[in-house]
């Protein structure tokens, strides 16, 4: 039988490590909701019965209390909160935000694993966590346009204040440096950001093997090993514009957290 060296077995055990904690934390969640959900039923069913509402009225549905939310859907909401109006600020754009978040300002919790996709570093599971959750807690309206190829768009209509104090919380003094890193992204395009965050997913395997990478070997990571689909979506020119713009905002990976993988690894 095909065996895979130990340190692809490793990796492998790694991700699926990191699934099995996101499943977890998923279902923790759900629970606690669904814990939510049946004492306040309870409590409309007692109100009912005794005339204390007028049942003829419409009810509100229940939404999941935003403080149940884990750190991934808390950033996904702020970032779109803030930035997510924009036409073209969709899922590849949110899920760049995430892998940015996570590898640059080093928040704890979101718990991304990210594959070399054609349109950047993809964690497919993450990506659907977090709308879930947007979702159930009625912080974000989740919508997609007709067609077999149409675009994700979010609306947030939580409240953007109270969840970006419960992130505070949880993340401490990682917090400014967020905000600053989600103001210098916020506002790109995807073509953008997607350049953005495949360089620095790059940069950053580059030196957790213990090597420094020039811009050359950067470009060349990115357009020829990275993902077929990348030497026709990014130049090289446009690549070294946003090296240079990275090194100017003092966007730059120092090897920390979890190398990115490709589809031989699932």
């Amino acid at each position: 039988m095909a065996l895979p060296p130990l340190s692809e077995q490793q990796e492998i055990r790694r991700y699926l490590d990191e699934q099995t904690a996101r499943l977890d934390a998923l279902s923790e969640t759900v629970t606690s909701a669904i814990a939510l959900l049946q004492e306040r039923r309870a409590a409309l069913i007692s109100a009912a019965v005794t005339g204390k509402i007028d049942v003829r009225e419409a009810v509100v549905p229940v939404a999941v209390p935003q403080q149940l939310l884990n750190v991934s859907a808390m950033v996904a909401g702020i970032v779109i909160a803030r930035h997510g109006r924009q036409s073209d600020h969709g899922r590849v754009w949110l899920q760049k935000m995430l892998f940015m978040a996570q590898t640059h300002a080093n928040i704890d919790g979101i718990g991304g694993t990210y594959l070399r996709a054609a349109n950047g570093p993809l964690d497919i599971g993450l990506r659907d966590q977090v709308e879930a959750e947007l979702s159930a807690a009625n912080a974000v309206r989740v919508t997609r346009e007709p067609g077999d190829q149409g675009a994700y768009r979010y609306d947030f209509i939580g409240d953007a204040s109270q969840l970006r104090a419960d992130l505070a919380a949880k993340i401490g003094d990682r917090m400014d440096g967020f905000l600053r890193l989600m103001d210098l992204l916020g506002d790109m395009g995807t073509r953008q950001i997607e350049a953005v965050a495949t360089l620095y997913a790059a940069w950053n395997d580059f030196l957790n093997d213990g090597k420094a990478p020039s811009d050359a070997d950067l470009i060349h990571e990115v357009r020829e090993n990275w993902h077929p689909a990348k030497k026709e979506r990014l130049s090289a020119q446009y690549l070294a514009d946003q090296l240079g713009w990275m090194r100017r905002q003092d966007i730059v990976p120092n090897g920390t957290g979890r190398k990115t993988y490709t589809d031989r690894l699932i």
